[in-house]
């Protein structure tokens, strides 16, 4: 079956320039593949006449040919290869047919998956405070490895993921900023994350050194307990009510959390695998901010617990990562404040808009003094109570939330949601600032031809997520590219990431280089085969849903199940390319897809409307 490689290539050149004169249909192909022998078989049929040319390439999941070759149909017009894989490389490897007189190209796919779970080893520097992480997958180059560090509260403080080098070897390095007595995890897995592997080392400050331990058996904390305390259980959860006090002269009413009552809440709900704590402060009368005193041990730590505070004024849901980017070795005491803010003080476009609707503002103070709290990777979620009007209450949605900057401007907050139980206005934050409730409707002339998406397009375009291409007009017909979805995405959801690397096609320079960097941060975006995003490209309706459905995931923090068969009252569910199958029958089971009649026009590009509508579905259901 093989020819000489001059030939082929010969061959190859010819076919993709040469147009036939009559040509066959797609190649019809199949791939099984045996994962104890490594042996891969691909047949298939061409329907051209005996003796015809058909060519199959595979490539592995780092897009590097792995198998070429050339032959001929039988007499009935069937072909078929067989090859052993050259090394195992762990994930999805691609097979594509062409063939003598066929003007399309025919693809299938296969699975190689992992044999065990990687080795891994760690060893730490109490000097340097470096962790060394290594060990091997298989003995083959070019696996996916991931790892991730978790601290002595299982919080996961460090994770990366690379490519195994010669022999399947790997080594990953990290320094750990604020060491804690405990002991940290190290867990290692390939494509498959059921497949993993632990090490632990245990540190102790204060005493010698000890050698890494491989029993990981973790250290438990002395913790005092206080004979009386103001806890008490709800529903499952802890919650701390505290009595305030209030300072004339500042109009500040404060409750402190002692650390021997944090200490014992913590484990308290630690050992009760919760997440939240409520911290309630007791009301103050003329009071125009409230603040909790928290123990800077709380930031420092990073429990895996976030503290729920409640006032009259507002809510504030942090998580302990919340300062992670911001040195606090000498702090002793935090200060979380929410208030009233001086609406009088905003632009008179401002406070038309505003009206008598609440504005507050969130601080952060260590040890008494103002810090600025602005980190990518925490988001703090903020309620604000209010009760809507009569006349908001019937487009509830186009109330929304608004970020006073430094110089007065009103930036819209694309999460601000109206809730109408209980009564409040909720919203999430990377920064902290003044924030204010506000009313808009905005509307687009150029709306009469979409009305199926007229509704969607104002609210989206209200809440600061969308734009039309001028003040009257949205262009809803136009098609999306790949980079404007991301952003779309992004701001709807709004996620937020360190941008530390971003693709190849992406500059620093272009206006969606955040966005893009974010989810491919988050793992929303893995780009093409050959690595790029393909920023400027219209977006498939297929990669949309693809996109939504993990957004979906990674804000619901749990899978959605979807399987071919939901496709079954679609004529057009063939066209749905294999990468993107379970997503998509995710999205149309949760009901946030629902085609056009009986089809979904997977392959077709995506409009601005049809954007709109899909963003405005999955914003809501969450």
């Amino acid at each position: 079956m093989k020819q000489s490689m001059v030939l082929l290539i010969v061959l190859l050149l010819c076919f993709s320039l040469v147009l036939p004169a009559a040509a066959a249909s797609a190649p019809a192909v199949s791939v099984t593949y045996e994962s104890s022998s490594g042996q891969v078989k691909v047949t298939g049929s061409l329907g051209n006449a005996p003796g015809s040319i058909v060519t199959v390439q595979v490539r592995n999941p780092n897009d590097v040919l792995d198998y070429l070759d050339q032959g001929t149909v039988d007499a009935s017009g069937h072909y078929s290869f067989v090859y052993t894989l050259k090394q195992r490389v762990n994930g999805n490897y691609i097979v594509k047919v062409s063939g003598e007189n066929v003007l399309t190209v025919s693809s299938a796919m296969f699975y190689v998956s992992p044999m065990q779970a990687p080795s891994v080893t760690a060893t730490f520097d109490y000097g340097t405070r470096s962790v060394l992480i290594s060990g091997s997958e298989g003995t083959t180059e070019g696996n996916p490895i991931h790892v991730e560090l978790l601290n002595p509260y299982q919080v996961v403080e460090y994770s990366d993921q690379s490519l195994t080098g010669a022999k399947g070897a790997y080594n990953f390095k990290y320094t750990i900023s604020q060491l804690t007595n405990g002991t940290y995890t190290i867990r290692a897995w390939g494509q498959d994350s059921g497949l993993s592997q632990t090490a632990t080392f245990t540190v102790s400050i204060g005493s010698s050194p000890r050698r890494p331990s491989s029993s990981g058996a973790a250290t438990v904390l002395e913790i005092p307990q206080t004979p009386q305390n103001p806890v008490s259980s709800s529903e499952g959860g802890l919650k701390i009510t505290l009595d305030t006090q209030l300072d004339p002269l500042t109009g500040v009413a404060s409750a402190q959390l002692e650390d021997a009552l944090y200490k014992s809440v913590l484990e308290q709900a630690q050992a009760a695998g919760l997440r939240t704590v409520t911290i309630e402060l007791g009301k103050a009368e003329e009071t125009l901010c409230y603040e909790l005193l928290v123990p800077a041990a709380y930031f420092m730590i990073k429990p895996n617990v976030e503290l729920l505070i409640v006032t009259e004024l507002g809510t504030l849901q942090i998580p302990s990562h919340m300062l992670s980017n911001i040195s606090l070795n000498a702090a002793k005491q935090m200060g979380i404040r929410i208030g009233k803010a001086d609406a009088g003080s905003l632009p008179v476009s401002v406070q038309n808009n505003v009206g008598e609707r609440p504005v507050v503002q969130m601080e952060v103070r260590v040890d008494g003094q103002i810090i600025t709290f602005n980190n990518p990777e925490a988001s703090v979620t903020v309620g604000v109570p209010y009760q809507a009007a009569n006349e908001e209450l019937q487009n509830a949605e186009h109330l929304t939330v608004w970020y006073i900057n430094s110089q007065g401007k009103a930036e819209a907050v694309p999460t601000g949601k109206y809730n109408a139980s209980p009564e409040n206005v909720t919203f999430s934050t990377t920064h902290f600032s003044s924030f204010a409730i506000a009313y808009v409707f905005k509307s687009f002339e150029d709306l009469e031809s979409v009305p199926w998406a007229k509704k969607s397009i104002e609210v989206m375009a209200s809440k600061g997520v969308i734009t039309g291409v001028s003040d009257r007009e949205f262009d809803p017909t136009t098609k999306v590219t790949r980079a404007d979805f991301m952003l779309l995405l992004t701001k709807a959801m709004g996620f937020n990431a360190a941008v530390q690397t971003n693709f190849s096609d992406v500059a620093a320079s272009d206006y969606y280089y955040h966005a893009v960097g974010v989810a491919k941060a988050l793992g929303l975006a893995e780009g093409r085969d050959d690595g790029k995003f393909h920023p400027e490209e219209p977006i498939s309706r297929q990669d949309m849903m693809v996109l939504i459905s993990r957004a979906w995931k990674k804000a619901r923090k749990a899978p959605i199940g979807g399987t071919e068969d939901d496709l079954n009252t679609f004529a057009d569910q063939s066209e749905v390319s294999s990468y993107a199958v379970n997503d998509v029958a995710a999205m149309v089971k949760a009901g946030v897809v629902e085609g056009s009649g009986s089809t979904l026009n997977p392959l077709a590009n995506t409009t601005r409307a049809e954007a709109a509508v899909l963003l405005h579905r999955i914003y809501y259901s969450l």
